[in-house]
């Protein structure tokens, strides 16, 4: 009996969080993508690292003639008139900075820290998957994930307070946590 609280604070809080999900639901778009997908949009979509994606800019851009790619060894092509996707731009960009004046360098030594490319390149290549249409945000702002996670505190201290810090008040609060964590980082 002490735990009707609890049980019942849990039991709103995941029917708020069911029903944000199917109000945002990601019904399946009509008609299909007008443009095909880059290949660094495709890489990035099957889930592939953040290393392999910067590779599939540098081969999209070397197709393009953007760079040349003999063997292991990269070199700045002339520079085109061609427009750049905001990443190829970027990609572009850390290839000029890491020769720095030399004619050529092998590929993997051209290659941003994890952290780098994380932080800048798969930023930009999901935004250009959203706006190709291929890929979609769940909400569009932060504050429906921010509102939900913190509705935890009102389940977790409903259970802390009937059970303290037994087994339903330690499991209430690893679920609050890993909950409330992963709604702020796929937000």
């Amino acid at each position: 009996m002490d735990l009707v609280w609890p049980v019942t604070a849990w039991a709103l809080w995941t029917a708020t969080l069911a029903a944000a999900f199917k109000v945002s639901s990601r019904d399946r778009p009509r008609a299909a993508p007008r443009h095909e997908a880059p290949p660094a949009v495709v890489e990035l979509l099957r889930g592939m690292r953040a290393q392999e994606v910067f590779h599939s800019a540098l081969f999209e851009l070397a197709g393009r003639g953007w760079l040349t790619i003999e063997d292991d060894r990269l070199s700045l092509a002339p520079l085109r008139q061609e427009p750049l996707l905001p990443y190829e731009r970027w990609v572009l960009e850390r290839v000029v900075a890491r020769l720095a004046g030399k004619p050529y360098a092998p590929v993997m030594a051209v290659m941003p820290e994890g952290s780098e490319l994380d932080g800048g390149l798969i930023p930009l290549v999901r935004q250009t998957a959203i706006d190709l249409g291929l890929a979609r945000r769940r909400w569009p702002t932060m504050i429906v994930p921010v509102l939900l996670a913190a509705g935890l505190f009102i389940p977790w201290y409903a259970t802390i307070s009937a059970a303290g810090l037994s087994w339903p008040g330690m499991i209430a609060t690893m679920v609050s946590f890993v909950a409330g964590v992963g709604l702020l980082m796929a937000g």
